[in-house]
């Protein structure tokens, strides 16, 4: 009994042992290709000139049309030689060297008369040399009623067709290996722009300081320093700074210049300087181009570029105006304790108590409804302003409003006589904008209006 028990179970075992070995076939016999689910424009193609280990390229020599250059390998990857303090794209000569050690044709030309193809006379020469070994190039016409050029591998003198596409890489410029953003801020924590036309500021704006925010509105990061101290609006901040964030080139113009004066850069036409946490630059900009960019320079470096007209555009148009707060004395009603308005020869003091939810008011000691008392407020804190202040010499107050915080600090707003139409605004003792006496005289009608009868 015990020998055919044990039968039966050898029999189970190698059943189950001729079922893994079939699925493992099956499963073998399946497995996709280790290509299959690469892209076809990502798989390798073409035919090989030659192949050469990156590693090993130490020089790379080409003659074209626009240029004649050499790359030379350094410390850290590859330069141009003559070039050695000029700033380079790292990654794309990287990329370039990758595809200068292993030139890929479209298919070899079988049995070529070499006369026939322009390679005797290229229009472009690349010489590659590194480990020992060197390998050239010459870029020959263009294929007739076709795509793509005839190249001549100058060491075993065959002939090629290489597309256009992969030709690009021989006809590029020094200039072309540069890299295409020369200067970048973090736009969104700006700490301080300015800007200057013709030698003389235009505005400058920085960050507040922590004792500078209970003279602005809540609402207001910044302070304008020139041409007046005031209150900066964010959102008119964000769409001047929009395009700042890179400063792009269109195009190399000249490295060390002689002449700055030719590109309107020896007196430059606008500088903006730009401080953020993450990046800083100051850019100078000089005569437009024909093509209808501007001649710029970043301080600090050497060379002129062309540069597109978007920031120059906005340099040109800046209203400086529209970028000071829009409202005087714009304030949350949950933060304050107390409210004190005079002018017109009456005085009225509002007390806020209670949370948010259960919020009290009372106007000169009598209870308020507090739903009006919202629409007297707003119309406090609604006031807009007209304009920037100059030359005030001790104008006479006209009105008086002072705003006091749960942590008992103030902010007092004071209008004093300035011309025919606006007073001036004096904020917690410095004076910068102007109001419309309108505004003003609207605000205080609908003050007393609410005081008169407050439930």
């Amino acid at each position: 009994m015990w020998v055919k028990d044990k039968l039966v179970r050898n029999i189970i075992i190698s059943v189950a042992v001729i079922a893994l070995l079939v699925g493992a076939y099956i499963w073998v016999v399946n497995i996709p290709e280790n290509t299959a689910d690469i892209p076809a424009d990502e798989k390798p193609s073409g035919v090989l000139l030659y192949q050469m280990n990156v590693a090993d390229i130490e020089t790379v020599y080409v003659k074209n049309p626009q240029d004649e250059y050499t790359m030379v390998k350094s410390n850290d990857g590859y330069t141009f030689k003559g070039y050695e303090n000029v700033e380079f794209s790292m990654e794309t000569m990287a990329n370039a060297i990758v595809m200068f050690a292993n030139p890929q044709a479209e298919r070899e030309i079988e049995n070529p008369d070499i006369s026939q193809y322009g390679v005797e006379t290229p229009s472009a020469v690349m010489e590659i040399s590194g480990g020992g070994t060197k390998n050239t190039l010459h870029i020959g016409n263009k294929m007739v009623g076709g795509e793509g050029y005839f190249v001549l591998h100058k060491e075993t003198g065959r002939v090629y067709l290489m597309p256009s596409g992969r030709i690009s890489i021989f006809m590029k410029e020094v200039n072309d290996y540069r890299p295409n953003v020369v200067a970048s801020a973090d736009i969104t924590s700006i700490n301080k722009l300015n800007i200057t036309r013709n030698g003389t500021p235009v505005v400058n704006i920085r960050r507040l300081n922590e004792d500078e925010k209970n003279k602005f509105s809540m609402f207001t990061s910044y302070v304008m320093t020139y041409p007046e101290y005031a209150s900066v609006q964010s959102g008119a901040l964000d769409e001047l700074a929009e395009n700042m964030g890179m400063i792009a080139v269109s195009r190399y113009v000249e490295d060390n210049p002689k002449n700055l004066a030719k590109y309107g850069l020896g007196s430059p036409r606008y500088v903006l300087e730009l401080e953020t946490d993450g990046g800083s630059y100051t850019v100078l900009y000089g005569n437009r181009t024909e093509t209808g960019g501007v001649y710029a320079m970043i301080k600090g470096k050497n060379f002129v570029f062309e540069q597109s007209s978007e920031i120059y555009s906005s340099l040109e148009t800046v209203q400086v105006l529209r970028l000071i707060e829009r409202y005087a004395h714009i304030i949350d009603m949950y933060v304050v304790s107390e409210i004190t308005v005079s002018g017109g020869g009456s005085t009225h003091t509002f007390t806020l108590s209670g949370n948010d939810q259960n919020k009290k008011v009372t106007v000169d000691g009598k209870n308020a409804n507090l739903e009006k008392f919202k629409t007297a407020y707003q119309s406090m804190i609604g006031v807009e302003v007209s304009g920037f202040a100059k030359n005030v010499n001790g104008g006479t107050e006209v009105a008086k409003l002072v705003f006091k915080y749960y942590d008992g600090t103030t902010v007092t707003a004071r209008y004093l006589t300035y011309d025919e139409r606006n007073y001036a605004l004096e904020r917690n003792g410095v004076v910068q904008s102007t109001v419309l006496k309108e505004n003003i005289n609207a605000m205080l009608g609908a003050v007393n209006e609410f005081a008169s009868n407050p439930d």
